[in-house]
């Protein structure tokens, strides 16, 4: 999920949000500078420069939220997939130069390692 998509998930969330719980205005200090990027950002995906600070803090204070928890923020995991099967590509590529250098061992463990690190961080056991 892109950063556009989340702003956007929250924007549509915002649409459909029918609880009694009532908005307040806040105050947020911005240089002219930061305000221009706001601007330019929230224009970019089509949304309000307000709607788009509201959902940005939102977004930060749910992935935060989601940190503490212990469970991973959203496209973290596919991340860390892609970047495991590099590392495969990558190794496998260089096995055999590996090997015929007289480094084999060391190649199993690293791709051990990397098994591992993934099914620890995934919390996957079945590898």
């Amino acid at each position: 999920m892109t950063d556009k998509d989340t702003l956007n998930a929250h924007a549509e969330a915002d649409a459909t949000d029918k609880t009694s719980d009532q908005r307040s205005t806040r105050s947020i200090r911005f240089s002219e500078t930061e305000w221009q990027l706001v601007e330019k950002a929230a224009d970019d995906i089509g949304i309000l420069p307000a709607t788009f600070t509201r959902n940005a803090a939102l977004s930060i204070a749910a992935e935060r939220k989601t940190m503490a928890s212990g469970t991973l923020p959203s496209g973290i995991v596919e991340l860390i997939k892609r970047t495991y099967l590099s590392t495969y590509i990558i190794s496998t590529l260089k096995r055999d130069d590996m090997i015929h250098a007289g480094r084999g061992e060391e190649l199993d463990r690293t791709i051990q390692a990397a098994r591992d690190t993934q099914a620890f961080i995934l919390g996957d056991d079945s590898d």
